[in-house]
């Protein structure tokens, strides 16, 4: 009797803390990122330059949520735009929209939302966000 109340403790424990499919990919370059196949895999939109560096991407399993960051050349915003135009985003008011504060994107990103500066393009698709930030080089991405 003991023992199956220990068991059924250890199962119940193992259920409630093995069952976060959260997953952080770091990556140096877009090569590193290529070759791990996270365009592939539809984690990140695929409109980034091949010279971009330091992609940081999360994603949750069990509920397809997903944001990624990464610094991105600026000569390269135009071209990532075009793409981003090509791939259904479309540019919005440059506001960054309201989200769920319990949602997992907002949670276990790397980035904060309020540190991303006023200068900025914002563009959206369905339940997908990707903000330009103009200042700071970075390309932030987030889907709930």
């Amino acid at each position: 009797m003991k023992f199956s109340k220990i068991f059924i403790s250890i199962a119940f424990l193992a259920l409630l803390f093995g069952c976060n499919e959260t997953m952080t990919n770091r990556y140096a370059n877009y090569q590193e990122a290529v070759e791990d196949n996270l365009f592939e895999r539809d984690w990140v939109p695929d409109v980034l330059p091949i010279i971009t560096e330091q992609i940081i991407e999360t994603h949750n399993i069990d509920t397809n949520e997903r944001c990624a960051e990464a610094v991105v050349p600026i000569d390269s915003l135009p071209r990532i735009m075009t793409s981003l135009k090509i791939n259904g985003f479309i540019n919005s008011d440059s506001k960054l929209p309201e989200l769920p504060a319990f949602r997992f994107a907002l949670k276990a990103c790397t980035f904060n939302l309020e540190r991303i500066s006023r200068n900025r393009t914002v563009h959206a698709k369905s339940n997908e966000i990707v903000v330009l930030d103009i200042e700071a080089n970075k390309f932030y991405y987030w889907s709930f």
